[in-house]
């Protein structure tokens, strides 16, 4: 059943994917000052952002640029950002696992883009601290046509999931 929001959520959506926008930023935080700094300017539709196991760096996914760009926070490069990866989908949500690898909820486009409704191939690609695609999931059986918008590894387990969907896929990791 469709409502309001999830109507409006589809419209503002679709909005902003026609839009082109590229004024995201990346803030910092200090929290002894309570002041803020802008690290990045120009994201196209920033939609997560995870820390490297080692803070060294900060991975943000730009939506609209299906890209992940790396921000350096530390070391010989710090305060410099550069592409981390280019992918062929839009990425959504980043998270990083144990191991220092980083997962993407990722959603490939078929056919027209913006509407009518384009086909939506979800998927999750786990990058490796270097941006070397390690693995890459389908989750086509698990949400169908929609978008997935999250996706983590905790244990050994995946857990995904979608705006769209009132459930959580939990698949062992093989």
């Amino acid at each position: 059943k469709l409502t309001n929001v999830t109507l409006n959520y589809y419209r503002d959506a679709q909005a902003l994917q026609s839009s082109r926008d590229q004024s995201g930023s990346l803030f910092s935080l200090d929290p002894k000052t309570n002041q803020t700094r802008v690290l990045m300017r120009g994201l196209a539709l920033a939609s997560g952002v995870a820390v490297s196991r080692d803070g060294s760096f900060v991975l943000v996914s730009e939506y609209l640029a299906n890209r992940i760009q790396r921000f350096w926070l530390r070391g010989p490069r710090a305060n410099s950002s550069e592409l981390f990866l280019q992918l062929t989908g839009r990425p959504d949500s980043i998270s990083s696992n144990q191991r220092g690898q980083f997962w993407v909820a990722v959603n490939g486009v078929l056919g027209p883009n913006p509407p009518p409704r384009p086909t939506i191939l979800p998927g999750g690609v786990r990058i490796s601290e270097n941006g070397i695609i390690l693995r890459i999931v389908s989750l086509v059986q698990e949400f169908g046509s929609e978008a997935v918008s999250e996706i983590h590894e905790h244990n050994g387990t995946l857990y995904s999931g979608s705006l769209q969907a009132s459930y959580v896929p939990i698949s062992a990791m093989i």
